[in-house]
Protein backbone atom coordinates (compact mmCIF):
# COMPACT_ATOMS: atom_id res chain seq x y z
CA UNK A 1 0.00 0.00 0.00
CA UNK A 2 1.25 3.32 -0.92
CA UNK A 3 1.73 5.85 1.78
CA UNK A 4 0.44 9.53 1.80
CA UNK A 5 2.54 12.23 3.83
CA UNK A 6 0.09 15.00 3.63
CA UNK A 7 1.89 18.81 2.30
CA UNK A 8 1.30 20.52 5.71
CA UNK A 9 3.56 18.11 7.43
CA UNK A 10 6.88 20.24 7.95
CA UNK A 11 9.36 18.19 6.10
CA UNK A 12 7.24 17.63 3.38
CA UNK A 13 6.33 21.32 2.83
CA UNK A 14 9.98 21.95 2.84
CA UNK A 15 10.39 19.30 0.07
CA UNK A 16 7.97 21.35 -1.95
CA UNK A 17 8.07 25.27 -1.10
CA UNK A 18 12.24 24.89 0.16
CA UNK A 19 13.86 23.34 -2.99
CA UNK A 20 16.21 25.56 -4.84
CA UNK A 21 16.32 23.68 -7.61
CA UNK A 22 12.49 24.04 -8.21
CA UNK A 23 11.27 27.69 -6.96
CA UNK A 24 8.15 27.49 -8.83
CA UNK A 25 6.13 26.69 -6.15
CA UNK A 26 7.34 28.85 -3.85
CA UNK A 27 7.20 31.91 -6.67
CA UNK A 28 3.42 30.63 -7.24
CA UNK A 29 2.53 30.56 -3.24
CA UNK A 30 4.35 33.95 -2.41
CA UNK A 31 2.45 35.27 -5.30
CA UNK A 32 -1.12 34.22 -4.40
CA UNK A 33 0.08 35.47 -0.34
CA UNK A 34 1.67 38.78 -0.99
CA UNK A 35 1.21 41.79 -2.20
CA UNK A 36 4.91 42.47 -3.97
CA UNK A 37 5.85 43.11 -7.30
CA UNK A 38 6.18 40.13 -9.36
CA UNK A 39 9.82 40.24 -10.31
CA UNK A 40 11.15 40.91 -6.64
CA UNK A 41 10.29 37.02 -6.66
CA UNK A 42 12.05 35.80 -9.79
CA UNK A 43 14.86 34.71 -7.98
CA UNK A 44 14.52 33.76 -4.16
CA UNK A 45 17.84 32.84 -1.91
CA UNK A 46 17.26 30.30 0.70
CA UNK A 47 18.65 31.25 4.34
CA UNK A 48 19.12 28.80 7.25
CA UNK A 49 15.99 27.87 8.73
CA UNK A 50 17.58 27.89 11.74
CA UNK A 51 17.75 31.12 13.64
CA UNK A 52 19.11 31.81 17.32
CA UNK A 53 16.49 34.00 19.40
CA UNK A 54 17.74 35.88 22.49
CA UNK A 55 14.39 33.73 24.66
CA UNK A 56 14.92 34.36 28.37
CA UNK A 57 15.60 30.38 28.16
CA UNK A 58 18.28 30.57 25.16
CA UNK A 59 16.11 28.05 23.63
CA UNK A 60 16.91 27.70 19.44
CA UNK A 61 14.03 28.39 17.12
CA UNK A 62 13.43 26.53 14.15
CA UNK A 63 11.56 27.98 11.26
CA UNK A 64 9.82 26.49 8.30
CA UNK A 65 11.40 28.14 5.21
CA UNK A 66 13.38 31.54 5.31
CA UNK A 67 14.36 33.57 2.10
CA UNK A 68 15.60 36.84 0.41
CA UNK A 69 13.64 38.40 -2.39
CA UNK A 70 15.78 40.36 -4.57
CA UNK A 71 15.21 43.59 -3.57
CA UNK A 72 16.04 42.01 0.04
CA UNK A 73 12.86 41.87 1.39
CA UNK A 74 13.48 38.46 4.24
CA UNK A 75 10.66 36.31 4.45
CA UNK A 76 9.88 33.96 6.75
CA UNK A 77 7.66 30.87 6.24
CA UNK A 78 5.71 28.27 8.87
CA UNK A 79 3.52 25.65 9.33
CA UNK A 80 1.79 25.75 12.62
CA UNK A 81 -0.72 22.71 12.96
CA UNK A 82 -1.54 23.02 16.93
CA UNK A 83 -1.93 25.88 18.71
CA UNK A 84 0.54 26.90 21.59
CA UNK A 85 0.73 29.56 24.03
CA UNK A 86 2.49 32.53 22.82
CA UNK A 87 1.96 31.83 19.28
CA UNK A 88 1.17 35.64 17.88
CA UNK A 89 4.11 37.21 20.14
CA UNK A 90 6.38 34.74 18.60
CA UNK A 91 5.27 35.57 15.31
CA UNK A 92 5.88 39.53 16.23
CA UNK A 93 9.53 38.33 17.45
CA UNK A 94 10.54 36.36 14.40
CA UNK A 95 9.46 39.12 12.13
CA UNK A 96 11.13 42.06 14.37
CA UNK A 97 14.45 39.78 14.68
CA UNK A 98 14.56 39.54 10.54
CA UNK A 99 14.58 43.27 10.36
CA UNK A 100 16.96 43.79 13.09
CA UNK A 101 19.63 41.03 11.31
CA UNK A 102 19.76 43.14 8.20
CA UNK A 103 20.95 46.38 10.51
CA UNK A 104 24.78 45.80 10.71
CA UNK A 105 27.15 48.59 12.12
CA UNK A 106 27.41 51.67 10.63
CA UNK A 107 24.18 50.97 7.90
CA UNK A 108 21.53 53.14 7.62
CA UNK A 109 17.99 52.61 8.69
CA UNK A 110 16.76 53.96 5.41
CA UNK A 111 18.17 50.77 3.97
CA UNK A 112 15.99 48.00 6.00
CA UNK A 113 14.13 45.88 3.61
CA UNK A 114 10.80 44.78 4.31
CA UNK A 115 10.30 41.58 6.86
CA UNK A 116 7.72 39.42 6.41
CA UNK A 117 6.36 36.34 7.49
CA UNK A 118 4.06 33.67 6.76
CA UNK A 119 2.04 31.86 9.28
CA UNK A 120 0.04 28.82 7.99
CA UNK A 121 -1.92 27.28 10.82
CA UNK A 122 -3.99 24.47 11.34
CA UNK A 123 -6.28 25.87 14.21
CA UNK A 124 -8.44 29.15 14.58
CA UNK A 125 -6.57 32.15 15.80
CA UNK A 126 -8.66 33.12 18.94
CA UNK A 127 -7.93 36.68 18.93
CA UNK A 128 -9.32 36.88 14.98
CA UNK A 129 -12.71 36.68 15.36
CA UNK A 130 -14.41 36.59 11.61
CA UNK A 131 -14.00 34.14 8.57
CA UNK A 132 -11.74 35.56 6.36
CA UNK A 133 -8.88 32.87 6.24
CA UNK A 134 -5.86 35.08 4.98
CA UNK A 135 -4.77 38.48 7.51
CA UNK A 136 -2.03 40.78 6.69
CA UNK A 137 -0.87 42.48 10.17
CA UNK A 138 1.30 45.97 9.77
CA UNK A 139 2.12 48.61 12.48
CA UNK A 140 -1.49 50.65 12.68
CA UNK A 141 -3.25 53.05 14.56
CA UNK A 142 -6.33 51.48 14.89
CA UNK A 143 -7.60 55.07 16.74
CA UNK A 144 -7.10 57.05 13.57
CA UNK A 145 -6.98 54.48 10.52
CA UNK A 146 -2.90 55.36 9.68
CA UNK A 147 -0.65 52.78 9.50
CA UNK A 148 2.58 53.82 10.08
CA UNK A 149 4.93 51.34 7.97
CA UNK A 150 4.46 47.90 6.19
CA UNK A 151 8.35 47.16 7.21
CA UNK A 152 7.18 44.57 9.44
CA UNK A 153 4.65 42.18 7.74
CA UNK A 154 2.60 39.57 9.48
CA UNK A 155 0.27 37.40 7.25
CA UNK A 156 -1.66 34.49 8.81
CA UNK A 157 -3.71 32.06 6.99
CA UNK A 158 -6.16 29.64 9.03
CA UNK A 159 -6.87 26.66 7.25
CA UNK A 160 -9.53 25.83 9.19
CA UNK A 161 -11.72 29.11 7.88
CA UNK A 162 -11.04 28.04 3.92
CA UNK A 163 -14.27 27.72 2.44
CA UNK A 164 -14.72 24.27 0.51
CA UNK A 165 -15.64 26.83 -2.60
CA UNK A 166 -13.15 28.23 -4.97
CA UNK A 167 -13.26 31.85 -4.73
CA UNK A 168 -11.04 32.31 -7.91
CA UNK A 169 -8.21 33.52 -5.74
CA UNK A 170 -4.19 31.80 -6.04
CA UNK A 171 -4.32 31.50 -2.84
CA UNK A 172 -7.05 29.54 -2.35
CA UNK A 173 -5.70 27.19 -4.86
CA UNK A 174 -3.02 26.64 -2.65
CA UNK A 175 -4.06 26.25 0.32
CA UNK A 176 -6.68 23.97 -0.75
CA UNK A 177 -3.39 21.77 -1.86
CA UNK A 178 -1.67 22.24 1.59
CA UNK A 179 -4.79 21.05 3.18
CA UNK A 180 -5.41 17.98 1.51
CA UNK A 181 -5.61 15.11 3.65
CA UNK A 182 -5.47 12.18 1.44
CA UNK A 183 -4.73 11.09 -2.19
CA UNK A 184 -8.24 12.26 -3.29
CA UNK A 185 -7.98 16.07 -2.36
CA UNK A 186 -4.32 16.12 -3.70
CA UNK A 187 -5.52 14.71 -6.74
CA UNK A 188 -8.33 17.46 -7.04
CA UNK A 189 -6.15 20.45 -5.46
CA UNK A 190 -3.91 19.14 -8.60
CA UNK A 191 -6.35 20.49 -11.19
CA UNK A 192 -6.67 23.71 -10.22
CA UNK A 193 -3.12 24.69 -11.53
CA UNK A 194 0.06 23.34 -13.85
CA UNK A 195 2.18 24.76 -10.73
CA UNK A 196 0.18 23.01 -8.37
CA UNK A 197 0.13 19.47 -10.32
CA UNK A 198 4.20 20.05 -10.66
CA UNK A 199 4.17 20.65 -6.76
CA UNK A 200 1.55 17.05 -6.22
CA UNK A 201 3.68 15.31 -8.16
CA UNK A 202 6.24 15.97 -5.57
CA UNK A 203 4.56 15.13 -2.68
CA UNK A 204 3.32 11.84 -4.32
CA UNK A 205 7.09 10.95 -4.87
CA UNK A 206 8.98 12.03 -1.60
CA UNK A 207 6.04 10.41 -0.06
CA UNK A 208 7.08 7.22 -0.91
CA UNK A 209 9.96 7.80 0.64
CA UNK A 210 11.35 5.80 3.65
CA UNK A 211 13.31 8.10 5.37
CA UNK A 212 10.79 10.70 5.09
CA UNK A 213 7.82 8.00 5.91
CA UNK A 214 9.50 7.04 9.40
CA UNK A 215 10.20 10.72 10.76
CA UNK A 216 6.57 11.35 9.55
CA UNK A 217 5.30 8.14 11.53
CA UNK A 218 7.41 9.35 14.27
CA UNK A 219 6.17 12.99 14.40
CA UNK A 220 2.49 11.29 14.06
CA UNK A 221 3.01 9.28 16.90
CA UNK A 222 3.87 11.77 18.86
CA UNK A 223 1.46 13.92 17.76
CA UNK A 224 -1.23 11.69 19.07
CA UNK A 225 0.45 11.14 22.43
CA UNK A 226 0.29 14.70 23.10
CA UNK A 227 -3.50 15.11 21.82
CA UNK A 228 -3.80 11.69 23.86
CA UNK A 229 -2.12 13.65 26.98
CA UNK A 230 -3.86 16.94 26.34
CA UNK A 231 -6.95 14.75 26.16
CA UNK A 232 -6.31 13.05 29.54
CA UNK A 233 -5.31 16.40 31.07
CA UNK A 234 -8.37 17.91 30.31
CA UNK A 235 -10.56 14.67 31.49
CA UNK A 236 -8.71 14.87 34.24
CA UNK A 237 -9.20 18.76 35.19
CA UNK A 238 -13.14 18.29 34.09
CA UNK A 239 -13.07 15.65 36.47
CA UNK A 240 -11.71 17.56 38.90
CA UNK A 241 -14.03 20.55 38.18
CA UNK A 242 -16.83 18.11 38.54
CA UNK A 243 -15.31 16.92 41.97
CA UNK A 244 -14.96 20.71 43.03
CA UNK A 245 -18.41 21.42 41.68
CA UNK A 246 -19.82 18.55 44.05
CA UNK A 247 -18.03 19.73 47.12
CA UNK A 248 -18.80 23.54 46.95
CA UNK A 249 -22.41 21.61 46.18
CA UNK A 250 -22.21 19.57 49.50
CA UNK A 251 -20.75 22.76 51.33
CA UNK A 252 -23.72 24.38 50.37
CA UNK A 253 -25.97 22.09 51.14
CA UNK A 254 -23.98 21.54 54.80
CA UNK A 255 -24.22 25.29 55.23
CA UNK A 256 -28.24 25.32 54.98
CA UNK A 257 -28.89 22.59 57.07
CA UNK A 258 -26.56 24.33 59.69
CA UNK A 259 -28.46 26.99 59.46
CA UNK A 260 -31.70 25.33 59.30
CA UNK A 261 -30.73 23.98 62.55
CA UNK A 262 -29.57 27.34 63.85
CA UNK A 263 -33.24 28.34 63.52
CA UNK A 264 -34.24 25.56 64.61
CA UNK A 265 -32.12 26.11 67.72
CA UNK A 266 -33.70 29.68 67.85
CA UNK A 267 -37.07 28.42 67.74
CA UNK A 268 -36.75 25.76 70.04
CA UNK A 269 -34.88 28.72 72.57
CA UNK A 270 -38.39 31.04 71.90
CA UNK A 271 -40.53 28.25 72.49
CA UNK A 272 -38.72 27.20 76.16
CA UNK A 273 -38.24 30.78 76.67
CA UNK A 274 -42.68 31.17 76.13
CA UNK A 275 -43.21 28.10 78.36
CA UNK A 276 -40.76 29.32 81.27
CA UNK A 277 -42.65 32.57 81.02
CA UNK A 278 -46.20 30.95 81.08
CA UNK A 279 -44.81 28.28 83.58
CA UNK A 280 -43.69 31.69 85.85
CA UNK A 281 -47.21 33.05 85.31
CA UNK A 282 -48.66 30.13 86.29
CA UNK A 283 -47.09 30.05 89.59
CA UNK A 284 -47.51 33.12 90.07
CA UNK A 285 -51.38 32.32 89.69
CA UNK A 286 -50.87 29.61 91.61
CA UNK A 287 -49.48 31.33 94.52
CA UNK A 288 -52.37 34.05 94.32
CA UNK A 289 -54.89 31.12 94.13
CA UNK A 290 -53.67 29.53 97.59
CA UNK A 291 -53.41 32.68 99.19
CA UNK A 292 -57.05 33.25 97.74
CA UNK A 293 -58.07 30.31 99.37
CA UNK A 294 -56.41 30.40 102.30
CA UNK A 295 -57.73 34.35 102.81
CA UNK A 296 -61.24 32.71 102.28
CA UNK A 297 -60.90 29.44 104.54
CA UNK A 298 -59.88 32.00 107.33
CA UNK A 299 -62.50 33.91 106.49
CA UNK A 300 -65.15 30.83 106.51
CA UNK A 301 -63.22 29.70 109.53
CA UNK A 302 -64.52 32.74 111.34
CA UNK A 303 -68.13 32.96 110.22
CA UNK A 304 -67.93 29.72 111.20
CA UNK A 305 -66.63 30.49 114.71
CA UNK A 306 -69.49 33.36 114.82
CA UNK A 307 -72.49 31.30 113.70
CA UNK A 308 -71.59 28.82 116.65
CA UNK A 309 -71.57 31.92 119.08
CA UNK A 310 -74.63 32.85 118.08
CA UNK A 311 -76.35 29.06 117.57
CA UNK A 312 -75.27 29.01 121.26
CA UNK A 313 -76.61 32.35 122.56
CA UNK A 314 -79.80 31.47 120.10
CA UNK A 315 -80.25 28.10 122.13
CA UNK A 316 -79.96 29.74 125.35
CA UNK A 317 -82.12 31.97 124.53
CA UNK A 318 -84.69 29.01 123.42
CA UNK A 319 -83.93 27.71 127.08
CA UNK A 320 -85.17 30.12 128.33
CA UNK A 321 -88.08 30.56 127.05
CA UNK A 322 -89.31 26.95 127.46
CA UNK A 323 -88.79 27.68 130.95
CA UNK A 324 -90.83 30.67 130.98
CA UNK A 325 -93.61 28.68 129.37
CA UNK A 326 -93.60 26.08 131.86
CA UNK A 327 -93.87 28.62 134.88
CA UNK A 328 -96.56 30.36 133.36
CA UNK A 329 -98.37 27.00 133.33
CA UNK A 330 -97.89 25.97 136.73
Amino acid sequence: MRMFIPPRFDRMFKKVFADPSDPAPLRSFLGGVLNVPGEDLVALSFADSHTHPSHHDNREGIVDVRLKTISGRDIDIEIQLAPEPGFHERLVYYTSSMLASQLSVGRSYATLAQAITIAVTGFRLNYISDEHFHHRFHLYDKDHHVRLTDILEVNVLELPKLPRIDDGTLLWKWLRFISARDPEELHMAATLDPVIADAATKVERFSQDWGLQWYYLEQDRKERDRVTRETDERERAEALKEREAAIESRETSIDERETAVDEREVSIEGRETAIEQRNAALEQRSAALEEEVARQTAALADRDTELGAREAKLREREAALRAQEIAAEA
